[in-house]
């Protein structure tokens, strides 16, 4: 059964038509449907910002420890190693930063 049943017109509530009901319901799965789409571009626009974070120690004038290294490849495996981009936790579920 659809949520949608009426709508308000100059201060009236106005029962939906099928047809109405139809291409609201339908506009919903097109919405969606680009969930994960945006969910993938939030998680990579955060894992650029974290890399960016850390590119200094990655010049060719310094040395970068291990540790650095290892994280800085975990932020890059973060979309390959995620199942669900709608099930990931934007506070948690980065590697720590050393």
């Amino acid at each position: 059964m659809s949520d949608y049943t009426h709508r308000m017109e100059n201060g009236e509530q106005i029962e939906l038509s099928a047809e109405e009901i139809a291409a609201l319901e339908e506009n919903d799965r097109a919405e969606e449907a680009l969930l994960p789409d945006r969910k993938w571009e939030e998680i990579r626009t955060r894992r650029n910002a974290l890399l960016a974070e850390t590119d200094h120690y990655a010049l060719q004038d310094r040395e970068l420890s291990e540790e650095m290294a290892n994280y800085r490849e975990q932020l890059r495996e973060v979309p390959q190693n995620t199942a669900d981009p709608l099930k990931f936790d934007m506070e948690s579920g980065w590697p720590t930063k050393p």
